[in-house]
């Protein structure tokens, strides 16, 4: 159960590096309903796998396929809101993911035993599709920018922009400086060791209770 569930992580946190620069350059409403839908054949393979590897490539590909939705989030609110807010949005993103893991326990032990876990996989099939549709379809682009006037259209130029004009994400691609200059940071490794220690020893004791 432990190195299933762990691949799970392990494609999760694999491919951050390469979605940072799908994410620069395409934005969050094209990258992330793309990336969750690689969850969908993850359930579906799980659903039907008769054996301990079928069942671990399906764990592989839900953590795939949820890889960009947390990253996504993240960049969507750089763009959308002002800089001091982001913290206080970034801290609700991760409280209501956390509710929602809490809130789903329950109803998931009774369905399990309803209609068996395979079932709970088919129908977790649907939402994921769902739940990406609903993102292509609703979320706001933030790397679109408004349409150039024509010349003999020109209007004269008037500064309407709030003072707290949310940041724009960055296009540059995650060159190897740029993750040097994060690397060298002593900002991340004090949080990449906190992180490093508190979800796998929470996880450690979730998964023997």
């Amino acid at each position: 159960l432990g190195r299933m569930t762990s691949l799970s992580y392990l494609a999760f946190s694999t491919v951050q590096l390469p979605l940072g620069s799908l994410l620069d350059h395409h934005g969050p409403r094209a990258v992330t309903p793309l990336i969750m839908l690689i969850a969908v054949p993850g359930c579906l393979l799980f659903a039907s796998a008769q054996n301990f590897p079928a069942l671990s490539a399906g764990r592989a590909l839900v953590g795939l396929g949820m890889s960009g939705v947390l990253m996504g989030a993240y960049v969507a609110f750089g763009a959308w809101f002002p800089t001091e807010r982001f913290s206080t949005l970034a801290g609700l993103l991760m409280g209501l993911g956390s509710l929602g893991g809490l809130g789903a326990a329950a109803p998931l032990a009774w369905l399990n035993d309803a209609v068996g876990w395979r079932t709970v996989f088919y129908v977790a099939a649907g939402l994921v599709l769902l739940s990406a549709g609903a993102v292509a379809i609703w979320a706001r682009d933030p790397h679109r920018r408004p349409t150039q006037t024509k010349p003999h259209e020109a209007k004269p130029q008037v500064d309407t922009t709030p003072p707290d004009t949310p940041m724009q994400p960055s296009h540059t691609p995650n060159h190897p400086s740029n993750l040097g200059t994060v690397l060298r940071s002593g900002d991340f490794w004090r949080i990449a060791l906190m992180f490093f220690w508190m979800p796998g020893t929470m996880l450690a004791i979730q998964g023997l209770w």
